[in-house]
């Protein structure tokens, strides 16, 4: 077979994993009407090429990085209802972290209209998160100092690590790019990666926030076991999607906007 036709067959298993957070050699097999030794053999180019992750009972698409403004419109309408719901669980006196990202801007967006709380203190390593909240005198907002990079207003340099640790967080809310029981949650970039660990090791309560898209999807550094995550806010479209409910039966409390 010429190099073109090859490259055509894998294009379709990759798309077609693209539009499934989770799935199998033989459920690409039966779709497609390919033998699992040739879906095996694509899928070995294909993670060379970091378009797929694959591991033991399933494979997903490999998660990148993209600029925050073509995150933010992606399920707008979903992140938009978790944010709202997510709001929700922040009580007067809480001192929580708010990660950057667009599911978590969503979160910010509708807590800032929140009248009333008192002595809520808002540490965030992103500046469009902050910036949420200079409307409403109500919220003390605290960014710890390093780098700003312009891709998505965030900052993630060993001075920000340095700012974080004086803080003790009652709840820390923070964006998913994957989330599985095998992999546990999952991000694109070793610099998040290196946050978040920070962020969850002085939380209390760890809360994430996604669309349905990201349950059963991995990302390429590894956060933390699932065992660690106290709830998951996310859309209706989320119950049974990916592996919400191995996830759920793992001791995750979901929570469905």
């Amino acid at each position: 077979m010429n190099g073109e036709l090859i490259q055509l067959r894998q294009n379709e298993i990759y798309e077609y994993i693209k539009g499934r957070n989770l799935t199998t050699i033989q459920d690409i097999s039966e779709a497609l009407h390919m033998s699992q030794s040739t879906v095996r053999r694509d899928l070995k180019k294909l993670e060379e090429e970091q378009k797929v992750v694959s591991f033991h009972g399933g494979v997903s698409a490999h998660i990148g990085d993209e600029p925050f403004t073509e995150r933010k419109v992606r399920h707008a309408r979903e992140k938009e209802t978790v944010g709202r719901r997510a709001a929700r669980l922040v009580e007067s006196g809480d001192i929580i972290y708010i990660g950057g990202g667009s599911s978590t801007y969503a979160f910010a967006s509708a807590l800032s209209c929140r009248t009333n709380l008192e002595n809520v203190a808002v540490v965030t390593a992103a500046m469009n998160i902050a910036n949420c909240f200079m409307g409403n005198a109500g919220f003390q907002v605290i960014v710890p100092g390093g780098i700003v990079k312009t891709f998505d207003e965030s900052m993630t340099s060993q001075m920000t690590l340095d700012g974080l640790s004086a803080f003790n967080f009652t709840k820390a809310f923070l964006g998913v790019q994957g989330l599985t029981v095998g992999r546990g949650y999952t991000l694109p970039t070793i610099e998040l990666a290196e946050l978040k660990k920070a962020v969850i090791a002085h939380t209390d309560r760890v809360i994430l926030l996604c669309d349905y898209t990201k349950l059963g999807k991995v990302g390429s550094y590894n956060i933390c076991p699932v065992s660690r995550i106290d709830t998951v806010v996310t859309d209706k479209r989320g119950r049974g999607a990916g592996e919400q409910e191995a996830i759920g039966r793992a001791g995750v409390d979901f929570i469905f906007a």
